[in-house]
């Protein structure tokens, strides 16, 4: 009877061939996106890295390769660099990211009423909003004189001095891609 001797080698396989799904990614700020996910051949990568750094809002998660997240900012059309990495080696797959402004929504005040008098300040009414950045602000029709919309925060500040009955006004908040809009009640009397 004979012997046969069997040597088995196990070499452990750098990472190779690295892609992801959805590449290249375009999504608008403010939505989730939909996860990129990596595929490669070769060893199993332990762990990942990229670079340059995500936008803020989006993240590689360093072992598993997976990039996630809801960007809150835009941020023009960037490659960058995801390294797989086991003990044996690397491999590298460059992704291109682009992050769109989204429209301003849900535009509001602090107060939707503002009852003044002639000759006295009034109390200052405060934007907020959701969704992309307010860039303008526009108001119809014209507000009472004294009473002024800043253009670029969207604040209605002022002395009123003239009288005016209860009217209604629409504020409206827009940037590049869209707009949202409120009602403010405004009425001037006199002392």
């Amino acid at each position: 009877s004979s012997t046969v001797s069997l040597t088995i080698v196990v070499s452990n396989l750098a990472p190779s061939g690295l892609n992801y799904s959805n590449n290249p990614l375009v999504v608008t700020s403010g939505t989730k996106i939909s996860d990129m996910l990596p595929t490669f051949t070769g060893g199993i990568a332990t762990s990942y890295s990229i670079d340059p750094a995500l936008p803020e809002g989006l993240s590689i998660d360093p072992s598993t390769g997976i990039v996630s997240g809801i960007p809150t900012d835009i941020a023009a059309s960037t490659n960058y660099t995801i390294t797989a990495t086991n003990s044996t080696g690397s491999t590298t797959k460059i992704v291109n990211i682009t992050i769109n402004e989204s429209a301003p929504k849900n535009l509001r005040y602090t107060t939707t009423t503002l009852l003044g008098n002639s000759g006295s300040p009034v109390t200052n009414m405060l934007p907020a909003s959701s969704g992309g950045k307010i860039t303008t602000y526009t108001i119809s029709p014209a507000l009472p004189a004294g009473i002024i919309l800043n253009t670029v925060t969207g604040e209605i500040a002022g002395t009123p001095t003239a009288l005016s009955p209860l009217t209604n006004y629409i504020v409206t908040g827009s940037n590049s891609v869209g707009s949202t809009t409120a009602t403010l009640s405004l009425k001037v009397s006199s002392d």
